[in-house]
């Protein structure tokens, strides 16, 4: 409940100031008859995002020997499955949908790893609204959402070459402590919802796509 009561603490003090507007047009789900569900501001989403996942990056603890089953030693399943549902909700929201579509499949708030394959197959099919993705995409952009993604790849780097480096030398996975597997998977999993929140924040952007032909023409 570490950060989760850190983060409740820090609403609560700023709630006043949030605004909401209805979002019921990239809504998939909305009933013309039903009320409108409110949303917060695009603005204040994207600081959001960015504020919750630097809080999870700091929270990251690299082990320093085979004894530790996790990276995150200030947290309790309560924050990862926070994190694995907040992971989902991002990758939703940048694509065009409402930040409170409850479209995430969960196994007892639990993610499995084949239910997330499915709803990131979801994601990349659906296209959602086509121009709040472009809006969103740029203003998590603007607000630092690729960079605290990147220090969290980064700060990884460690648990992946030790794997890489097993593999080299011959070595299985389960060459690793009990305690090193349990710790290397959390890791691995986080680094999958990682990579899916940086894809949706840039995938189909024309301005990138612009640029990425603008260098490779030279």
């Amino acid at each position: 409940m570490f950060i989760i009561n850190n983060i409740i603490a820090i609403l609560k003090s700023l709630s006043k100031f949030l605004r909401f507007e209805p979002d019921a047009g990239s809504n998939p789900h909305h009933n013309e008859n039903s009320i409108d569900v409110k949303e917060p501001y695009d603005i204040f989403t994207a600081a959001t995002i960015t504020f919750y996942l630097n809080l999870y990056y700091k929270m990251i603890v690299i082990p320093i020997d085979d004894s530790t089953p996790t990276i995150w030693p200030k947290a309790d399943r309560t924050d990862i499955e926070f994190f694995q549902n907040i992971a989902l909700k991002i990758s939703n929201y940048i694509t065009g949908f409402p930040i409170s579509a409850e479209d995430v499949d969960t196994n007892n708030g639990i993610i499995s790893t084949l239910n997330y394959i499915l709803i990131i197959l979801k994601l990349i099919l659906d296209k959602g609204d086509d121009k709040k993705r472009i809006i969103r995409q740029r203003l998590v952009r603007e607000k630092g959402l690729l960079e605290v993604c990147l220090k969290i790849v980064n700060k990884l780097i460690p648990i992946t070459e030790k794997v890489e480096n097993a593999e080299k030398l011959g070595q299985k996975f389960s060459s690793f402590s009990d305690d090193e597997q349990t710790m290397i998977k959390m890791a691995n999993e986080i680094l999958q919802r990682i990579l899916q929140i940086i894809f949706s924040a840039i995938k189909n952007d024309p301005v990138l796509i612009l640029l990425n032909i603008k260098f490779s023409s030279r």
